[in-house]
């Protein structure tokens, strides 16, 4: 953020304690920072800034002291490319982190979800002007003199090249190879991405891959039209936003069916019970709203008229809302799926064992991205299929890479997700047109009955690496064909 009328601008960084959050740590204006402090929902450590020097401000949960230990912390971030981002990268790299390997960014939102963040449990970022930060300080009476109180700790750092991160051009990705892919939920339908990142099959394969939580599949899709990624792991959203005019296009397959399961309140017995009732979902569009319009037409149950949806906008945020009763089922994935367990709820119905076709998650990337650099591609491409067979063969580093994405050692919750999905990844993810037209066909935009399935996939780079004797390395002699779900 730039300085306006010679006022400096000032950002904030916030923590939530305990586990279950999003992200640890959060960049954020003065509107939820204030309201998080007035409301309790934080505990802050203050690293302020200097007069008449462009700084950043952060505030973060009593444990990290100082900027170093941000290693191995989730960072929340407005939008990936952003200057808050780029700041923050910054940071990392001046206390001497990796921000592709000692960090991990996650896009968030605004000023309004973060407060909704911190009191649910997860945490949000934005940037704010300093003028709205002190106008939100008259509007709730805030005292300064709490931030100083015993459970907060005060230092100061100060950036004297800040200038450079704010107005400075975006890294050239030809030049490094960075390569940001984003997923919208945490679940163990990323196993092979997060397995990528921490067995390190990018850099065999010649670049370098940063792995981004960006929540919802619909932001998400926003995010990698704009071109602040390269790639999206990420469901049928996709489909909505290419028969809207987006030019993205599938290159493979991640898990191809849905990888979901309905969770419920005591008094829902079966299916039928759902009648009249709300069932919440996490985002329009994407794929747990297309599994629960699957589940309810294959009952005969009418979406949206005899079943009213509640879009809630994460895996933990449908769980939170089916504790509190304001709905009495939920759709969710592993491990969350264990979570709902331990706390007394039950699987009305696994929906991926129904085995229907489609696309819980695959690789998206632009069009223009394909024509200028595909080698990119088939190198991404590359360092996939060889995270899926790591998957597969190798379960303690699988579960190693759950760990530090789902922020947990917890065994219980990396075994539940692991075994939930294993048997779901094909060894060699190609896309193809049943898993399309599944999507098109609870999908409720006015194009998709006349769309052809074959305008949303390109599968050429995998053809071209299995005809390069590529899979065979990876797996050996016989052990997958064209299009193997093996």
């Amino acid at each position: 953020m730039q300085a306006q009328s010679g006022v400096s601008a000032r950002l904030y960084l916030l923590l939530r304690h305990g586990d279950g959050g999003d992200a640890e740590v959060a960049l954020t204006g003065g509107v939820g920072f204030v309201r998080a402090f007035v409301q309790g929902s934080t505990d802050f450590v203050f690293i302020g800034s200097i007069k008449n020097i462009l700084t950043h401000s952060i505030i973060t949960g009593s444990e990290l002291k100082r900027p170093e230990d941000l290693k191995g912390k989730r960072i929340g971030v407005t939008r990936i490319g952003s200057n808050s981002h780029y700041f923050t990268i910054q940071v990392v790299r001046r206390v001497g982190l990796d921000p592709l390997r000692d960090v991990t960014f996650i896009q968030t939102g605004g000023a309004a979800e973060n407060l909704a963040a911190l009191l649910n449990g997860s945490i949000d970022r934005q940037a704010h002007k300093l003028a709205q930060w002190l106008e939100c300080i008259r509007r709730y009476r805030m005292n300064l003199s709490k931030v100083s109180a015993p459970r907060a700790v005060f230092f100061a750092i100060a950036f004297l090249a800040a200038a450079v991160v704010f107005v400075g051009p975006k890294p050239s990705m030809a030049a490094t190879m960075t390569v940001k892919a984003g997923y919208p939920q945490p679940s163990g339908a990323q196993i092979p991405l997060w397995v990528a990142a921490e067995a390190r099959t990018d850099r065999r394969y010649g670049f370098d891959l940063q792995v981004i939580y960006i929540s919802g599949g619909a932001r998400l899709t926003q995010t990698v039209v704009s071109g602040d990624i390269e790639m999206a792991m990420t469901g049928g959203a996709v489909v909505n936003g290419i028969l809207s005019g987006a030019e993205l296009v599938y290159i493979a397959i991640g898990v191809p069916t849905y990888g979901f399961s309905v969770y419920v309140r005591p008094e829902i017995k079966d299916v039928s019970d759902l009648k009249g009732k709300i069932l919440g979902v996490m985002s329009k569009g994407a794929s747990s709203d297309h599994a629960a319009t699957a589940l309810l037409r294959q009952k005969g149950i009418r979406p949206g008229q005899d079943v009213k949806f509640l879009y809630l906008g994460g895996v933990q945020q449908v769980l939170a809302a089916l504790d509190k009763g304001v709905i009495p089922a939920g759709v969710i994935s592993s491990p969350t799926t264990l979570q709902a367990r331990r706390l007394g709820y039950r699987e009305l119905v696994n929906i991926a064992s129904l085995k229907l076709p489609y696309i819980h998650n695959g690789i998206v990337t632009r069009r223009a991205l394909v024509r200028q650099n595909p080698e990119l591609i088939k190198s991404f491409l590359k360092a996939y299929v060889a995270a899926i067979k790591i998957t597969l063969d190798e379960p303690e580093l699988a579960k190693r890479a759950l760990a530090r994405f789902l922020a947990t050692n917890d065994a219980a919750i990396l075994d539940e997700a692991y075994q939930a999905f294993r048997p779901l990844f094909p060894k060699v993810p190609y896309m193809n047109e049943d898993f399309i037209r599944s999507v098109l066909s609870v999908s409720d935009h006015p194009k998709a009955s006349t769309a052809d399935p074959k305008d949303f996939f390109d599968n050429r780079f995998l053809k071209e690496l299995e005809d390069s004797g590529f899979i065979q390395e990876i797996y050996g002699k016989g052990e997958t064909g064209p299009g193997s779900h093996k």
